[in-house]
């Protein structure tokens, strides 16, 4: 469980419970009551000093990570932040080395900003995509997000 756990640190990703954590480890015959409504994710120390802090959004990460923005791209991120986070009021946003997560119990989009463009990793579902926008990306892109869509300064956003 600790190595599971470990994964999900280090790749930035949950597993859905324990009970789910379980069946990935072939221990499906030690599913204890109540491990589907657990979804907490331990942090790992790597010394005693050390500790790996559980995901939030950081100002100071989102300042790197927006660095080399212009205004259109950032203004771009400020109306798909706010979309995102409108959807409920459990949406969670935090940040990594390299992009902006939002999940709801699963990490459901990644905002990354690039030189000239943005995009959003998503998860594989049907889309409403009129303009042929979204990429599926190939089977052997082994995550949970398997869309990307590429947006760039002018781009209607609906």
């Amino acid at each position: 469980m600790e190595i599971l756990h470990f994964i999900e640190k280090e790749f930035d990703f949950v597993f859905p419970n324990d009970k789910y954590r379980k069946e990935v480890l072939g221990l499906g015959f030690i599913v204890n009551e109540g491990d589907e409504d657990s979804n907490k994710t331990v942090a790992i120390t790597e010394s005693a000093d050390e500790k790996i802090t559980s995901q939030e959004f950081k100002a100071e990460d989102f300042e790197k990570l927006s660095s080399g923005a212009n205004k259109e791209l950032l203004d771009i991120f400020e109306t798909i932040n706010d979309y995102c986070l409108s959807i409920s009021q459990k949406i969670i946003r935090n940040t990594t080395k390299h992009y902006i997560g939002y999940s709801e119990g699963k990490s459901f989009a990644d905002f990354h900003f690039n030189s000239g463009y943005c995009h959003l990793m998503l998860r594989t579902i049907k889309y409403s995509d009129p303009q042929n926008k979204i990429e599926l990306l190939g089977d052997n892109y082994n995550w949970a997000k398997k869309a990307k869509l590429r947006i760039y300064p002018g781009d209607d956003l609906e």
